[in-house]
């Protein structure tokens, strides 16, 4: 793959803006479209060509990166009206960062495969600022051709690139396990700060202490982050929490399998959307947690 291939993003929110980002930065031809024409600001003044459209994106997109929210936004770029696949150049490559289920992005492989053109299913991990900075964790699986032909493209927005299989499916099987832990933690991680400030603690103070115990966390850390803030921006909202676990529900409800800590974990987050901090940044769940006690 060179530099000279065109690279089509769609989809910039949080998580498609910043690998667009990295893409300029690593200087590659990058063309961009978001149904939200002011997303594409940032994007297109650092370099990348705004397409008027989806099918005009997909036609001039030998890499097709999707970076949108759920399966239906998924379907709606990579298919047209038809369920038919859009029309890419020859051998273009679609890369699939979104969150899905693995029975769609099964589904979905198999569609494109039928007019040649390759699906890598590559959901990520990291949150907006590792993406704006290029670090992104990637669950990847898909054709080997399709692997060698868009490494470059991954180096630039990613520092760890995990191969999990050769079809489409396995890498989302691996985002959704890791959704769970990361949802479950989430929680654990807020009531734990709220029985905190109960006892009289700091959780600013809490910080160092925790990291070097055996209760840190990631996502321990990224709450207090959040709430130490004195603006907190919306990293990672627990709508999409929420939406992640319902999925990875959905998966164990086929495979007949009792997940009753995940159910509970779902509920938390459905009962904080209700109470509209869905769109809040996941650090929020603490706000609710004080205002349910």
């Amino acid at each position: 793959m060179t530099r000279e291939l065109k690279i089509g993003v769609c989809g910039l929110g949080s998580i498609g803006r910043g690998i667009a980002l990295s893409l300029l930065r690593h200087g590659f031809d990058v063309h961009c479209y978001d149904p939200v024409p002011a997303t594409m600001q940032t994007v297109v003044a650092a370099g990348a060509v705004q397409a008027s459209s989806v099918e005009t994106l997909a036609r001039v997109s030998d890499v097709f990166v999707v970076a949108v929210v759920n399966e239906e936004q998924v379907r709606q770029v990579v298919l047209d009206d038809n369920a038919a696949p859009r029309k890419f150049p020859h051998r273009a490559v679609v890369v699939c960062c979104s969150t899905v289920s693995k029975e769609f992005v099964e589904n979905l492989g198999h569609s494109l495969s039928s007019t040649g053109v390759d699906l890598l299913d590559a959901p990520v991990s990291g949150g907006t600022e590792r993406a704006h900075r290029g670090e992104l964790t990637v669950y990847l699986s898909g054709p080997n051709d399709a692997v060698k032909r868009t490494k470059p493209a991954f180096d630039a927005f990613a520092t760890a690139v995990f191969r999990v299989g050769d079809a489409p499916g396995a890498g989302s099987a691996v985002k959704l396990v890791n959704q769970m832990l990361a949802a479950g933690n989430l929680a654990v991680a807020s009531e734990a700060v709220v029985v905190a400030e109960k006892l009289g603690l700091n959780p600013e103070a809490l910080r160092d202490i925790i990291a070097a115990s055996a209760g840190n966390s990631w996502m321990f850390q990224n709450v207090l982050t959040g709430l130490i803030e004195p603006e907190r921006p919306t990293r990672s909202a627990i709508s999409i929490f929420l939406k992640d676990m319902k999925i990875a529900m959905g998966v164990c409800d086929q495979i007949s399998l009792d997940v009753p800590v995940s159910r509970e974990v779902v509920q938390l987050m459905s009962a904080a959307a209700s109470a509209d901090y869905g769109s809040k940044d996941a650090s929020f769940l603490v706000d609710y947690l004080r205002d349910r006690t």
